[in-house]
């Protein structure tokens, strides 16, 4: 096996860079027109083309790089020194997706001259209607027509075709992207209570996203129709579990959607549904407010009735005596009137019933 010498990488380099120099040389030689290369040197010529080819990419590539760079620095320097206004942002947003259009046009039309078409001057400039070169003059006819039933917010292209007795020419060039102007959400549907969370104090209510007519859901507002409550939510939320609420009463909601050009009208009122009722809760202990000779007149506070009106009480008694242990019994039913509103302090000085 044949001895490999070792060099350093110092050295290594003096040797490419010398070699580099030596065909620089040569390349300049053959560009005067004072010599010609060694056979074998054509390979050296390709490479040296190929690296410089290289070397320019990269340099446009990382001047690119930096252009950008810059630009984002700068804008954010902007919005630091002066925060922009959400108007001012649509403004800012709609002035590059024109500047967007207008280079698209411009290479349309650079393809389109290349194709051997022509834009016709002093006409309409985004019909996009072309002419052959060849075409005879006064053949040109300015028509307009209201192209309906497109999508808010979306960008279109169209072509046309003239149709005569003969048949069906070919179709035009298409015109340059357009977009229609986005508007706010379509008015929601009622929202929907789901039966299975329904509780005494809870349910869970739902709704769906609306069509958004070219502009992105950002927010929901949802409204209780029993107090006329409004709560907001971002676009990731399409239910929400209401709590606290009072037993056996009804509640109905309604629902709207909002993008950046507006919120929609109100939805329809959901269908009311009642949360669950049980058995009234425990009352508190009864006061005695007068006894007599054979009488007692007991004070009882009305405890909460989850939902269910109280219509009466049950009343037992049990004899206290030191000879016998007496057991509950002489139960009488005692009805309770309808709770009636208080209009009047008058109202509040009520008389004992004997």
């Amino acid at each position: 096996m044949r001895d490999r010498q070792v060099i350093t990488w110092q050295e290594a380099r003096g040797y490419h860079q010398q070699f580099m120099k030596r065909k620089k040389a040569q390349l300049d030689q053959m560009a005067a027109g004072g010599g010609e290369l060694m056979a074998g040197d054509n390979e050296s010529i390709l490479f040296l083309k190929k690296q410089a080819r290289q070397k320019r990419q990269e340099m446009l590539l990382r001047k690119e790089k930096e252009r950008k760079e810059k630009e984002k620095q700068r804008e954010l320097r902007e919005l630091m020194d002066n925060p922009m206004s959400p108007e001012a942002i649509k403004a800012r947003a709609k002035a590059k997706r024109k500047e967007q259009r207008r280079k698209e046009r411009e290479m349309e039309q650079a393809e389109a001259e290349a194709r051997g078409d022509i834009v016709p001057q002093g006409g309409d400039s985004q019909s996009g209607a072309v002419e052959k070169k060849d075409a005879k003059a006064g053949n040109m006819v300015n028509l307009y027509y209201l192209y309906e039933g497109l999508e808010p917010g979306y960008e279109y292209r169209l072509r046309v075709a003239a149709i005569s007795g003969v048949g069906q020419g070919d179709w035009s060039p298409t015109t340059w992207s357009t977009m229609t102007q986005p508007t706010r959400p379509v008015r929601p549907n009622a929202p929907e209570v789901d039966m299975d969370s329904v509780t005494k104090t809870s349910m869970m209510v739902r709704w769906l996203t609306p069509h958004e007519n070219g502009s992105a859901v950002i927010k929901f507002l949802l409204k209780s129709c029993h107090d006329g409550h409004v709560s907001k939510f971002n676009h990731n939320y399409t239910s929400i579990r209401f709590e606290d609420l009072e037993p056996g009463k009804s509640y109905s909601f309604q629902v709207q959607a909002g993008n950046v050009m507006g919120v929609s009208e109100w939805s329809k009122k959901s269908t009311a549904v009642k949360t669950l009722t049980s058995i009234s809760e425990r009352p508190g202990r009864p006061r005695i407010f007068s006894s007599g000779i054979t009488w007692i007149i007991l004070h009882v506070d009305r405890p909460f009735d989850n939902g269910a009106r109280i219509t009466g009480f049950r009343v037992q008694r049990r004899e206290i005596s030191m000879y016998h242990k007496a057991s509950w019994g002489h139960e009488v039913l005692v009805e309770v009137p309808p709770m009636r509103r208080i209009s009047s302090a008058e109202d509040l000085m009520l008389e004992p019933p004997f």
